[in-house]
């Protein structure tokens, strides 16, 4: 059992308790993203049809097949985290990855999509039986004043991660030696992965008395029970999950939006994710140095609300846009920076991530503060699967928004306003709990 006690001159990432759980979910992300950017840039880009369905429903489809695993066997994977030492789920999940990554080369090869898209559901299972491990141990591995700083380095390694992760998908699935360069990812991240999760400390199992059945069901309720016994806890789980809802909608969309739209190469599409990405972990990075001194609750309508208005922001631009002639060549990056409103576009995707950032991190680490430890795992599975229901639930409103052919304009602009309402009521349940029990600062 380790004791959560780090030298407070040693940088988190390297230090001896925290370092294994840091460098093994870096490593898990990198290879989920280049897995599924490779994926979804080979479908948006293939001009063809897949199982009768066109690029943009089978992008949205994938998006729904990752996240199905989370909804279905999250209440499982929490329970199992409470009852045994979390570092060997860590490992156990680690060899499932390398694994699956042998097979999706396989896959590649022979432009397999069936077996591609299964996999991208088991990569999902994969982070399902991580995911509640990851955030329950944290709070084991560090002292309590630090709890905020490790989240704040696990979500930024996270997102710098998915940057990577989707731009070596794409360079990869876009290059000349494509299978060279997806056989040395797809392997050499999982062994990468492997290798630290053995650096992460074996800690006691909070609930060795729990019993595993096989009833997913009978555990997504009992997920669920716990995370509603504390009121903050389940708010924060509830406007978590409402970030992943809108998030998974605009990525599901930018594959699509910069094809179809703005007349972008893949190079394009890579850069806007990019700038996502780096948007969100500036977001995150923000809020742990501006909430040294001003209260973490300020963040969360802030920054929702912040999302809302670039989103305005950005349906004007896209309503702007030059129209291209079909059969046009493919803009590139550079090209794009020329165009009229391009540097508002990026400007206005950077400022939608940051926002998301700022609104997300407090809750996050509010989830861990006030949720019991023996309890902690299942109340992040319970945060999961409802992260997963919304998900779910954006990718099937996606795929209805295109069946009744609604533009990219339009879906901006829905969202936009779904937003506000949102923060509005949100702000509005969740201000009380904080005037009458004011929680402490992110340091």
């Amino acid at each position: 059992m380790t004791t959560a006690v780090t030298d407070s001159k040693t940088p988190l990432p390297l230090s001896k308790n925290f370092r294994g759980l840091f460098w093994t979910q870096f490593f898990g992300a990198l290879n989920d993203n280049v897995f599924k950017n490779a994926l979804v840039v080979s479908i948006a880009f293939s001009e063809e049809r897949i199982f009768g369905l066109n690029p943009a429903s089978i992008v949205a489809l994938a998006g729904g097949l990752f996240i199905l695993p989370f909804f279905l066997f999250s209440g499982l994977s929490g329970r199992l985290s409470d009852k045994v030492d979390k570092s060997k789920i860590a490992r156990l999940v680690k060899w499932v990855e390398l694994t699956i990554m042998s097979l999706a080369i396989i896959g590649f090869m022979y432009h397999l999509y069936g077996l591609l898209l299964f996999l991208l559901m088991m990569m999902g299972m994969h982070s399902t039986f991580f995911g509640p491990m990851k955030y329950s141990i944290i709070p084991e591995l560090v002292a309590p004043e630090e709890l905020a700083s490790a989240n704040g380095w696990v979500e930024s390694a996270t997102y710098v991660s998915i940057l990577l992760g989707t731009i070596l998908g794409g360079v990869a699935v876009s290059s000349e030696h494509e299978m060279l360069w997806l056989a040395f990812l797809f392997w050499g991240v999982s062994i990468a992965g492997l290798l630290t999760s053995y650096l992460i400390p074996h800690v006691r199992a909070n609930r060795p008395e729990l019993e595993i059945g096989y009833n997913i069901f009978s555990d997504i309720a009992d997920s669920w029970r716990k995370a509603r016994q504390h009121t903050v806890v389940f708010q924060s789980v509830l406007g978590i999950s409402w970030f992943w809802l809108f998030g998974s909608v605009l990525l599901s969309v930018l594959p699509v939006y910069v094809r179809q739209h703005i007349n972008g190469n893949e190079g394009v599409f890579i850069a806007f994710l990019s700038i996502f990405t780096l948007g969100i972990g500036f977001g995150s990075f923000v809020v742990v140095i501006l909430s040294k001194k001003i209260p973490p609750i300020v963040f969360v309508p802030v920054g929702i609300l912040g999302v809302s208005a670039a989103l305005v922001d950005w349906s004007w631009v896209t309503q702007a846009w030059p129209a291209h002639a079909e059969g046009s060549v493919p803009l590139s990056f550079e090209l794009l920076l020329m165009q009229n409103g391009s540097w508002r576009m990026i400007v206005d995707l950077f400022l939608i991530a940051t926002m998301g950032g700022v609104y997300t991190l407090p809750l996050y680490t509010w989830m861990q503060q006030f949720s019991q430890a023996g309890e902690r795992s299942r109340v992040v599975a319970a945060n999961n699967i409802l992260n997963a229901a919304f998900m779910v639930v954006g990718s099937l409103g996606l795929m209805l928004l295109y069946h009744f052919q609604f533009n990219f304009v339009q879906i901006f602009l829905l969202v936009a306003a779904l937003n506000f309402l949102w923060a509005v009521a949100y702000h509005f349940t969740l201000r009380p709990l904080f005037l009458a029990r004011p929680l402490p600062k992110v340091d």
